[in-house]
């Protein structure tokens, strides 16, 4: 390679280091609109996980209310029956147990839900984590790319600028064939 050709290729390798900064300095931008606008929602998940107040309130209150219901049913035929026959005998013992299976089923159900409000709150604060680290890794894959790019243009004109040009290496040949023959014949 001759001189000219080094500062062509010097230029050259400059301009394309140029072009590497600007993209790194792009991504780094596109990083911060991205991160302004992405980030705080996953924030807010990851401080805020699963089920709001409201819902949570409204699924327990279904659940309370639908178990009320049905045994309030079993208790009206209960009492139905005991007026219509005129036999109260063993109504207040089934009452008992009435209650008793109700207040068993009602703990066995609301337990359930605090396991389910529990695992939504979990998986919330997985999903944002694994967002934000999806948002980081994706982010940063263009300007990683971007200053390899420069980092490897930059290796190369060093080793480009070590190799020696055509006359250069004519002229080590001509010195090496010179002193060999020097170093033979003087022994």
């Amino acid at each position: 390679m001759g001189r000219g050709d080094k500062a062509v290729y010097n230029q050259q390798q400059q301009q394309a280091f140029g072009q590497s900064r600007q993209a790194a300095g792009q991504d780094y931008q596109n990083q911060q609109n991205l991160y302004g606008a992405v980030a705080p929602m996953y924030q807010s998940e990851y401080d805020n996980p699963g089920y709001g107040a409201d819902e949570k309130q409204a699924m327990t209150q279904a659940t309370s209310g639908s178990l009320a219901g049905a045994f309030g049913a079993a208790r009206d035929r209960l009492q139905n029956a005991a007026a219509r026959t005129g036999n109260a005998a063993g109504e207040n013992a089934t009452e008992e147990q009435l209650g008793l299976e109700q207040g068993r089923q009602n703990a066995q159900a609301l337990g359930g839900l605090q396991g389910q409000f529990a695992n939504a709150r979990i998986q919330g604060q997985q999903n944002a984590m694994g967002g934000l680290g999806n948002l980081y890794g994706t982010t940063t894959q263009g300007l990683d790319s971007a200053m390899n790019t420069g980092a490897n243009l930059v290796g190369t004109q060093g080793r480009v600028a070590d190799t020696p040009g055509f006359w250069a290496q004519v002229l080590q040949h001509g010195l090496n064939a010179i002193t060999g023959g020097l170093g033979s014949g003087g022994r």
